[in-house]
C-alpha cells in the first residue's frame, strides 16, 4: 500500500481516478468472464439432464405403462365372447403397438453407451416374439380356440412378458442412475461455481478497496488541511499557516501552496492596516500615500481608503476648528434669540388651552355617533343572519316538494300498472264466463267466480282512475305551491341582498365616523403635546440663554483639542 501512495502521490487527480476506473474495469471483467464461462459449464450439464437423461427415463417409463396396457387388452381379447368387442380390442392393440414402435424408435436415438444398446436390443428382441405371439393369439381367437389361445397366453407368451418386462426395469433403472450421477455432478459443479464467484467477488472488492483507500487518502489528506487552514481563515487566525504540510505536484498540493501564500498575505496586510489604526488613535495624521503598502487585487481599495480617512480626517478637524470659532461668535446672538422665543411662547400658551377645549366636545359627538352606527349595523346583520336561516329552511321546503312530485309520478306509474293488470283480469273473468256458459252445469260455481273476478277488476280499475285523478289535483297543487315557494325564496334573496348592502353601508359609516373620532382624539392630544412643548419651549428658551454663555466656553476647548492633532 505504501509502494501505491509513492508511485500515485505526484499524479493528478483525474489520473489518479482514471487509474482506479481502469482497475474496477478489469476487475468487473475478470469477474464476467469468470460467470460466463462457470454458467456455460452448468448450462451443458443442465442440457445434458433436460435433452438426454430426462426424456430416456420418460421413453422407458411409457414403454413400461403401454405394453402393460397391451398386455391387458390382450386379456379383454382373451374373455370377450362378441364379435364387436374383439374388434374394437384388436383396434386398440394396434394402435398400442404403433405407439410402442414410435417411443421405441424416439428411446434408440438418445442411447448413448453401449450398455443401453444391448439392454434395448434384448428387450426389443422379446418384444418382436411377444408381437408374433399376439397375432397367433388373435388367429385363434377368431377361430374360437379358446383353450389353445389362454394357454398359449399364460404360457410361452407370459414368460416372453416377463424376460421383455425386466429388460426395461434394467434400462429404466440405468435411466435413472444416469440422472442422479448427472444431477449430484450438476449440484458439486454449481457448490464450486457459487465458490469461486465467492472467491472472486472477495478479491476485488478487497482490492478495489485497498486501491480506493489509498487514492481516497491521498485526495482526503490534502482537502482536510485546507479545511482547516479554510475554518481558521474565517475566525480571522490567518498566522496559522502550518497546518498546510501537504506537498505534492498533483492540483491539491497547488493548491495548499497557493493557500499558504494567500494567508501569509493577507497576515502582513492586517498587521499594516493594525499599525496604521494605532498611530491614527494616537493622534498621528501625517502618512502620506506613498508611505502605505500596494496591496494586491481587491485588498488595493484598502490603501485607498486609508488614504481617504487621512485627509478626510485633516480636513474635517481643520472645519472642527474653523466652526468652533464660529460657535463662540453666535453664541451670543443664541442668548438674545432665546429671551424673545419665552416672551412668545406665553401668549401661545392661552390660546392652545381654549383650542383644546373645543377639540374635546367635537371628540365626544363624533364617538357617539360612531357607536349608534354600530349597533344599527350590528341590528342589520342579526336580521340578515336570519333571513338566511329562513331562505334555507325555504330551499328545503321546496326540496321536499319535488320530492313528492317525484313519489307521485311513480304512484301514477303504479296506478298505470294497476289499470292494465284490472284491464287484462277483467279480459279473463271474461274468458272464464264464456268458458263456464261452454261447460253448462258443471260449471255455474266457476261463472259465479268468474263474475266476482270480473266486478273486483272493475272496481279495481276504477279505484285506480280516482287515485289518479286524486293525484293529478295533488300534482296541481303541488305545483302551485312550489311556485309560490320559489317566488318567496327570491324575495329573501332580495330581502338579504337589500340588507347586506345596507349593512355595507352602515359599517362603511361606523368606520368613517370611528376614524373621524380618532383623527379628531390625535388632534386633541397634538394639541396637548404642542401645549407642553409650547410650555417646555418656553423654559428651554430660558435654559439656552445658559447654554450658549456654557456653548462659548465649549469651544474655546474643542479648539485646543484639536490643536493636539498633527496634520498635513
Amino acid at each position: 500500500m505504501a509502494f501505491i501512495k509513492k508511485r500515485m502521490k505526484n499524479l493528478k487527480v483525474p489520473e489518479k481516478l482514471r487509474i482506479y476506473r481502469i482497475c474496477m474495469i478489469v476487475l468487473i471483467a475478470f469477474m464476467g468472464v469468470v460467470s460466463v464461462a462457470l454458467t456455460m459449464l452448468i448450462d451443458s450439464k443442465v442440457r445434458e439432464m433436460t435433452e438426454q437423461n430426462s426424456p430416456s427415463l420418460s421413453y422407458v417409463q411409457k414403454l413400461n405403462t403401454l405394453t402393460s396396457d397391451y398386455r391387458l387388452k390382450q386379456y379383454q381379447y382373451l374373455v370377450a365372447s362378441d364379435k364387436k368387442t374383439l374388434d374394437t380390442c384388436e383396434e386398440e392393440m394396434e394402435a398400442l403397438g404403433e405407439k410402442i414402435a414410435d417411443i421405441s424408435n424416439a428411446y434408440s436415438e438418445l442411447i448413448t453407451t453401449e450398455t443401453q444398446q444391448k439392454e434395448f436390443d434384448n428387450a426389443k428382441e422379446k418384444w418382436a416374439f411377444y408381437e408374433e405371439e399376439s397375432e397367433e393369439i388373435i388367429a385363434l381367437g377368431r377361430s374360437n380356440e379358446d383353450e389353445k389361445d389362454a394357454k398359449l397366453m399364460l404360457g410361452e407368451m407370459y414368460d416372453d412378458y416377463k424376460e421383455f418386462e425386466n429388460n426395461l426395469k434394467k434400462l429404466e433403472e440405468h435411466e435413472g442412475n444416469q440422472l442422479e450421477k448427472n444431477t449430484k455432478i450438476a449440484k458439486i459443479v454449481f457448490i464450486f461455481i457459487f465458490a469461486m464467484i465467492i472467491v472472486v467477488v472477495g478479491i476485488s472488492v478487497i482490492i478495489s478497496s485497498i486501491l480506493g483507500k489509498t487514492i481516497s487518502d491521498m485526495i482526503i489528506e490534502p482537502v482536510v488541511q485546507i479545511q482547516k487552514a479554510v475554518g481558521s481563515m474565517r475566525i480571522g487566525e490567518l498566522s496559522k499557516t502550518d497546518v498546510l504540510v501537504y506537498e505534492s505536484e498533483d492540483e491539491l498540493g497547488t493548491v495548499t501552496r497557493k493557500l499558504k501564500e494567500s494567508m501569509n498575505i493577507l497576515y502582513a496586510y492586517v498587521a499594516e492596516i493594525c499599525d496604521e489604526v494605532r498611530k491614527m488613535a494616537a493622534g498621528d495624521l501625517t502618512k502620506s500615500g506613498d508611505e502605505i503598502t500596494d496591496f494586491l487585487g481587491d485588498f488595493s481599495e484598502i490603501k485607498e481608503s486609508l488614504i481617504y480617512i487621512l485627509k478626510d480626517f485633516n480636513s474635517t478637524l481643520t472645519e472642527i476648528q474653523d466652526a468652533s470659532e464660529h460657535v463662540a461668535s453666535n453664541a451670543v446672538e443664541i442668548s438674545k434669540a432665546s429671551q424673545s422665543l419665552a416672551e412668545g411662547t406665553t401668549e401661545q400658551a392661552g390660546v392652545i388651552e381654549e383650542l383644546t377645549a373645543t377639540v374635546d366636545t367635537v371628540v365626544s359627538l363624533a364617538s357617539d355617533s360612531a357607536k349608534a352606527t354600530q349597533n344599527a349595523y350590528e341590528e342589520i346583520r342579526n336580521a340578515a343572519d336570519m333571513a338566511n336561516v329562513e331562505k334555507k329552511k325555504m330551499a328545503e321546503l321546496i326540496t321536499e316538494m319535488e320530492h313528492i312530485t317525484e313519489i307521485s309520478k311513480e304512484i301514477e306509474n303504479i296506478i298505470t300498472d294497476i289499470e292494465d293488470i284490472a284491464s287484462q283480469t277483467n279480459l279473463l273473468s271474461l274468458n272464464a264466463s264464456i268458458e263456464a256458459a261452454r261447460a253448462g252445469e258443471a260449471g255455474k260455481g266457476f261463472a259465479v267466480v268468474a263474475g266476482q273476478i270480473g266486478k273486483l277488476a272493475s272496481d279495481s280499475a276504477q279505484s285506480a282512475v280516482n287515485t289518479r285523478n286524486l293525484i293529478n289535483k295533488t300534482l296541481t297543487e303541488i305545483e302551485k305551491g312550489n311556485t309560490i315557494a320559489v317566488s318567496t325564496s327570491e324575495s329573501f334573496n332580495q330581502i338579504i341582498t337589500n340588507m347586506q348592502n345596507f349593512a355595507q353601508v352602515a359599517q362603511r359609516t361606523t368606520e368613517n365616523a370611528n376614524t373621524q373620532a380618532d383623527a379628531l382624539a390625535q388632534i386633541g392630544q397634538g394639541i396637548e403635546q404642542l401645549s407642553g412643548t409650547i410650555q417646555n419651549t418656553a423654559a428651554a428658551s430660558e435654559e439656552n440663554t445658559a447654554i450658549s454663555i456654557s456653548l462659548s466656553d465649549k469651544s474655546e476647548h474643542l479648539h485646543e483639542l484639536v490643536s493636539k492633532f498633527k496634520l498635513f
